[in-house]
């Protein structure tokens, strides 16, 4: 059997990530050209929006439904994010600023909210794993 998730009104998307509850992420093209990421549950599409820019893409989704990705912010660099509720963080901004890193996308979020990735940090990319503060 195969479902068809539908689109955010624009002519192309893909899925990147299903939890155990079948809730679906990935992105959509939207009338207007841009991409954004989406979550897919029951049968409706919701857009994820975006950090500010034109771009957003669904990695990954854990069984709390917590979505993590990259989105471009209005600047055109690309960040990553964790969405959950409807709305979007940039993880930019929950790391220490004097750390020195970009991180540039999230690809998968564990049900402990332990996140993985890649970022930049003097100018190399590397993989990344960011751990939940416990405070």
């Amino acid at each position: 059997m195969i479902t068809d998730l539908g689109s955010l009104g624009g002519v192309a998307g893909n899925a990147r990530a299903i939890n155990s509850h079948g809730q679906v992420v990935g992105q959509s093209t939207l009338v207007s050209g841009d991409v954004h990421g989406f979550i897919w549950e029951g049968g409706e599409m919701t857009d994820l929006g975006t950090l500010g820019g034109n771009f957003s893409v669904g990695d990954g989704i854990n069984n709390h439904g917590q979505v993590v990705g990259g989105s471009k912010v209005a600047t055109g660099e690309e960040h990553a994010f964790v969405w959950y509720r409807g709305l979007m963080t940039d993880l930019n901004a929950v790391i220490s600023a004097d750390a020195g890193w970009i991180v540039t996308e999230a690809t998968s979020i564990n049900s402990s909210g332990e996140i993985v990735g890649f970022g930049i940090i003097n100018g190399q990319t590397h993989a990344i794993l960011l751990a939940p503060n416990e405070e």
